[in-house]
């Protein structure tokens, strides 16, 4: 049962950390290439956001406290009710493993406390002012540190409990599921405008 969480959590994880990394490489790649990002521009920001509301939400939701969502809370609760089901460790070590994992939880929780208002902010409802078309919605750009050190944090509380009960950590290295491959199109793209620029300047 825990090792099932914790494998489904390491998905959670991975999906909304490549979202993050894509988000950002992006958006210091599409920073060195104007021209790029004036032909598309409002792809290039709809893309940005919904990376960044991907990657906000991937992070968010194993935070949430409600009894029913697969969160850190859930490990909690398994280390709890199954503290004399793991050969390897003892009930009161596994006490002990819940206590350390649980102070954790609370100080990734504290940190991320911007993160989950912008969470909230993402979603309309949950925001009377952005209902009603008032304010803009904030930049995560100085939440980017926090957001990387949150997802790395949650990755080693999962696998702390992961090699004590299970021998084993679940997670390991969290990088993105895919390589980020669009850099190479977008360098092309911004070669191919600067050549006609180029182009352009000799035949005046």
């Amino acid at each position: 049962m825990l090792g099932q969480q914790i494998d489904e959590m390491a998905k959670q994880l991975q999906l909304g950390y490549t979202h993050f990394v894509i988000r950002t490489e992006l958006a210091s790649t599409l920073a060195k290439m104007k021209d790029a990002f004036d032909m598309a521009p409002v792809f290039f920001v709809m893309t940005l956001n919904s990376h960044r509301g991907a990657s906000i939400l991937g992070l968010t939701r194993v935070l949430d406290r409600d009894k029913d969502c697969l969160a850190l809370d859930s490990i909690s609760r398994c280390l709890h009710s199954n503290a004399g089901c793991f050969p390897r460790i003892s009930a009161q070590d596994v006490r002990s493993v819940r206590k350390q994992f649980d102070e954790n939880a609370t100080n990734i929780r504290q940190r991320a406390q911007k993160i989950v208002k912008l969470r909230d902010r993402e979603i309309a409802h949950l925001n009377h002012d952005l209902a009603l078309g008032k304010p803009k919605l904030p930049n995560n750009d100085n939440l980017r540190p926090d957001i990387e050190w949150a997802y790395k944090e949650i990755r080693n509380a999962l696998d702390e409990v992961s090699e004590a009960c299970l021998g084993k950590k679940k997670i390991g290295s969290l990088g993105p599921l895919c390589c980020i491959d669009f850099k190479p199109l977008l360098e092309a793209v911004d070669d191919a405008l600067k050549a006609k620029e180029r182009e352009l300047a000799r035949s005046r």
